[in-house]
């Protein structure tokens, strides 16, 4: 499923959005928001054309893309959504609107523990693919290291590649 993302290089998330809504022929909009604590970090709200990504504003740079990630793996896996709602995630979410009426009519997004697991593993793999470590990158070894760091190599997957 990652493998047919088509990740944009260097990764920006705001591109990989517009391309997943692209493919998936529905709109991904972002909305960051300082939600209260001990609520989500993160939810989906989707409406019949548009799916609502809210996340954590007041985080860190790579939690709020796991956080984005998480629930856009949600949506790629196809899971249903229940209404569970509590009022301070609803005040935070639409300030302006009455907080039953949110409840009612958007929901906070509640997934079973499998899916919840399903979704940060598609997200985690995604974060792994664009991130520092990513398969695909490389580095330099000094002169003085190469023998030491193949040898280190060799002994973790019996390979022998060169570097």
């Amino acid at each position: 499923m990652v493998a047919d993302l088509d990740l944009p290089k260097p990764f920006d998330v705001g591109e990989f959005c517009e391309r997943l809504s692209e493919k998936r022929g529905r709109r991904i909009v972002l909305v960051p928001k300082d939600l209260p604590p001990h609520s989500p970090c993160g939810l989906c709200v989707s409406t019949h054309d548009t799916d609502y990504v809210f996340y954590q504003a007041a985080t860190s740079g790579p939690h709020r893309l796991q956080i984005i990630l998480h629930e856009i793996g949600h949506l790629l896996c196809g899971h249903g959504t229940e209404t569970v709602m509590d009022e301070a995630t609803s005040r935070a979410l639409v300030p302006d609107l009455d907080p039953e009426m949110v409840r009612r009519m958007l929901a906070r997004t509640y997934y079973a523990k499998e899916e919840e697991a399903e979704a940060e593993t598609i997200a985690t793999l995604i974060f792994t693919e664009i991130g520092d470590y990513a398969h695909d990158r490389t580095w330099t070894v000094p002169d003085d290291a190469t023998d030491v760091v193949k040898r280190i190599i060799k002994s973790l997957d019996g390979g022998d590649e060169a570097i």
